[in-house]
C-alpha cells in the first residue's frame, strides 16, 4: 500500500507516492496535511524562539549589570587593584569563573550603554566574549592600568 504526500515534510516532496508502513506514519503525514496542525507547530516554535532570545538578552542584562556594580563600587576597586586573588574569591563567592567575573567587567567597560551594543538584543554571550570585546594587546602597547571605569574614570 502507498499514500500521496500532499505537504512536503520529512524529505518527502510534494506529490510523491511513499510506502505506507503502519499506523504511526500514515497519522504523522495526516496531521502534518492539517493547517490546525500546523499553526500550532508554528506558535510553538515561535515561543521557543521568544523564550530563547528573551534568556539571551536576560543574561546580557546580567552580566552587564554586573560589572557596572564592580567597576563602579570603590571598594571593590581599592582591593581589586593588582590583586587576583581577590577577584578569584570574589567570582568563588557570587558563583561564576573567575573568567566570566572579568568579561563581565570588560563588557560594562566597552559598553556602558547596553543598548549601543552592535546586534542590539540580537547578541548572546558568546558573541559579546568572542566579538565585541577588546583583544589582548602585545605587552608594549598594555597601560599601566587594566580597567577604566567610564563613569568616574577611576583606573585599576
Amino acid at each position: 500500500m502507498h499514500i500521496t504526500v500532499l505537504r512536503p515534510s520529512h524529505g518527502y516532496g510534494l506529490g510523491k507516492t511513499v510506502p505506507y508502513s503502519g499506523e504511526g506514519l500514515f497519522m504523522e503525514l495526516a496531521l502534518q496535511q492539517q493547517d490546525w496542525y500546523q499553526l500550532m507547530i508554528d506558535d510553538c516554535k515561535a515561543i521557543l524562539t521568544e523564550a530563547v532570545f528573551t534568556s539571551n538578552w536576560s543574561l546580557l542584562e546580567g552580566y552587564h549589570q554586573l560589572g557596572a556594580r564592580l567597576i563602579c563600587d570603590t571598594d571593590f576597586q581599592k582591593h581589586a587593584k593588582g590583586n587576583n586573588k581577590f577577584l578569584e574569591t570574589v567570582s568563588k563567592n557570587i558563583g561564576i569563573s573567575t573568567r566570566n567575573l572579568y568579561h563581565a567587567m570588560r563588557f560594562y567597560e566597552k559598553y556602558p550603554d547596553i543598548n549601543k551594543l552592535p546586534d542590539g538584543k540580537a547578541a548572546t554571550w558568546k558573541k559579546v566574549i568572542t566579538k565585541y570585546l577588546p583583544e589582548k594587546k602585545e605587552a608594549e602597547e598594555l597601560p599601566d592600568y587594566k580597567y577604566e571605569c567610564p563613569k568616574c574614570g577611576f583606573r585599576w
